[in-house]
């Protein structure tokens, strides 16, 4: 009962069953094989995906009370039918040849939590010395837990947590929690600073420039020095260990001299060195935030299109709207996980982290005499590249979210017109509720939230804790 799609085993523990899918995402639950006064072993019941078909929600079978409520696609589903909009390997980077190597650095000290596949795989990506993408070389992102549906993570993190929606089904809800149903199977270890970003910041201080994307324009630095690409760039002091070009460091300078600054960085944004700086969040909502750092459209035209999100047929139309839907509510929830407390501190010392770091490359290639007192500063560049480019950027995402319910707001108040209210009028109702929807979401995305300190409404990023712009 419920789903179409094939048959699969029950979960271990039961006797050699399967249930078949009839339609969207239900399951049959087997108690017992076969009559016995003695009743089933003792065993917990199975926890498998979908929605429960006696249920006034979805429509199915029940008693119903006249009242019709929209129902939204939850992250799982929206998972599987989002492939369309993945970014080749995950972040846009290459999967590293040294993956192997990286992994055997794990600690040993995290070894017994780590299975195999625990590890998520080093990438490499490539860095620009001049602008318009030219003269680049190749960095490597370090390993981080990863796995087992978020659980090493949460093995080495308690506050990693499980992000998703407050509920799955409501779509006039877009709270997204860290306590999201654990049972769901899209969890992933997620730098909230995301990979394709460090290369991106690191050739912007030495070219002061980052290329315009789909929602943001090109930036060029206007005022500040720029890094030397003999200290920055490939082969630079910033790809060597400490060590070897900062000896006379007074000890306890660097947490670990043996690594370069590059490296460094690398672990900051979450790895097995700082796996503090990463939690778990559903599939959905990470694949929806690294478009939306990225600059490009979350939901594009031809997607929307593809899946024909335009239909106001009698037949489609509302399926069509509810899946629409689905994915603007996503778009939302992608600000509201940001704006999470623990997800703002992450991102608070990830930030905070990477100025503490630029800062003591400064002072470091001042104390050498690699670089004039006056010289430049990849402190300064870093913090103009947070404030001007990355925080705005998926700020900027936000205008297609209002496009888009406008687009749904138009074609539904077509549809309504077309429709006798004499003849129709529960069709009529459920079209109204539909705009009713669409103006709860558009309310809700322009209001101002005054519980979250800092935030000047939902599609804005909490400033507060940051670093702050450059002087």
């Amino acid at each position: 009962m419920a789903g179409a799609g094939g048959t699969q085993d029950l979960t271990p523990g039961w006797p050699d069953q399967t249930y078949e899918l009839e339609s969207f995402g239900g399951v049959r639950e087997i108690f017992s094989s076969s009559p016995s006064d003695d009743g089933p072993p003792s065993r917990n019941p199975p926890n498998l995906p979908g929605v429960p078909v006696f249920d006034s929600r979805f429509h199915f079978m029940g008693c119903g009370t006249g009242q019709d409520e929209l129902v939204c696609r939850d992250l799982d589903w929206l998972s599987a039918n989002y492939t369309h909009l993945s970014l080749n390997n995950d972040e846009g980077g290459d999967v590293s040849e040294v993956t192997r190597r990286r992994s055997a650095e794990v600690p040993d000290s995290v070894q017994p939590h780590l299975a195999p596949r625990a590890t998520g795989a080093a990438r490499d990506f490539k860095v620009a010395q001049q602008r318009n993408g030219q003269n680049t070389f190749t960095t490597t992102s370090s390993t981080y837990p990863t796995g087992n549906n978020g659980q090493f993570l949460a093995n080495l993190n308690q506050n990693a947590g499980f992000y998703n929606l407050a509920d799955a089904y409501d779509c006039e809800n877009p709270r997204v929690v860290s306590t999201g149903d654990q049972n769901a199977a899209g969890y992933h270890a997620e730098h909230i600073i995301e990979e394709n970003t460090v290369p991106e910041q690191w050739s912007f201080m030495m070219t002061g420039q980052v290329r315009r994307t789909t929602v943001f324009p090109q930036f060029i630095e206007p005022r500040l020095p720029l890094m030397p690409v003999g200290l920055m760039g490939q082969g630079s002091v910033f790809t060597q260990p400490w060590s070897q070009w900062d000896s006379g460091a007074p000890p306890g300078t660097h947490p670990d001299a043996n690594i370069s600054p590059e490296r460094e960085m690398w672990d900051l944004i979450g790895s097995f060195v700082h796996p503090e700086n990463m939690v778990n969040a559903h599939a959905a909502i990470n694949l929806h935030k690294m478009r939306m750092v990225r600059g490009f459209m979350a939901l594009g035209e031809d997607f929307w299109k593809e899946h024909e999100f335009d239909d106001t047929s009698l037949q489609t139309g509302e399926a069509r709207f509810e899946e629409a839907v689905s994915f603007l509510r996503l778009y939302t929830a992608v600000f509201e996980y940001l704006n999470d407390n623990t997800v703002h501190a992450a991102m608070e010392r990830v930030t905070q982290g990477f100025a503490a770091l630029f800062q003591r490359f400064d002072d470091r290639l001042r104390a050498t005499g690699r670089i004039a007192q006056d010289g430049p500063r990849s402190n300064h560049l870093y913090r103009r590249y947070l404030h001007s480019v990355l925080l705005p950027r998926i700020e900027a995402s936000s205008t297609g979210y209002f496009r888009l319910i406008d687009r749904l707001t138009g074609n539904w108040n077509q549809a309504l017109a077309r429709i006798d209210p004499n003849t129709q009028p529960r069709l009529r109702n459920r079209i109204t509720g539909m705009l009713r929807t669409l103006d709860v979401m558009r309310r809700h995305a322009m209001q101002y939230d005054p519980v979250r300190e800092g935030a000047s409404g939902l599609f804005k990023i909490r400033k507060d804790g940051l670093p702050p712009p450059p002087p």
